[in-house]
């Protein structure tokens, strides 16, 4: 499924598929909505296109995509991700809710392909630049190992979060930056 703009409330999706915002300001804009995106894939490609995860939203599983100027934006939602990746100029963007991924991959071309305003960003491996200037980042589930490749910018108003349970490898967090 492919739009150029279209808004969700209080829906039920099941995607197994590619549902894309394609196109110069394109957006696929989910409120109120639960989305199963078991084996499929969410795209925003083109200048200005952006998939919104807006207030009360839940994602569970699949991969999302930003590519060639598009933005996934996730702005108090629940988002839980399989994989987020972000090239040729794409973004991810988040203001409120939590944002959760066993990996986010960026082009690293530029320090603002994932930038958090606010809410909760959860990865576990990080390949590409992050800017943080609000909200609280953590490496994931509990006692996790994260790694982040690439330019990590803490913000004043940023918190980076780390377990602390005991003093033996597994029973703390931590953030490999290389």
């Amino acid at each position: 499924f492919s739009t150029t703009g279209l808004t969700l409330t209080s829906s039920s999706v099941v995607n197994r598929g590619l549902l894309t915002a394609t196109g110069s300001n394109a957006f696929l804009r989910l409120v109120n909505s639960t989305v199963s995106n078991a084996d499929g894939e969410i795209l925003a490609s083109g200048p200005d296109a952006a998939v919104r995860f807006e207030p009360d939203t839940n994602l569970i599983g699949g991969k999302l995509t930003a590519n060639s100027g598009g933005a996934i934006k996730v702005n108090g939602a629940t988002v839980s991700a399989e994989s987020v990746d972000t090239a040729s100029g794409g973004r991810v963007e988040l203001t409120s809710g939590v944002l959760r991924a066993a990996t986010l991959t960026t082009d690293g071309i530029g320090t603002d392909d994932v930038i958090q305003h606010g809410g909760r960003l959860e990865v576990l491996d990080f390949d590409g630049n992050f800017q943080q200037e609000g909200g609280t980042y953590a490496p994931g589930p509990s006692t996790a190992v994260s790694t982040l490749s690439g330019v990590y910018v803490l913000g004043a108003g940023g918190t980076f979060e780390a377990e602390l349970a005991g003093e033996e490898l597994g029973e703390f967090d931590q953030l490999l930056v290389g």
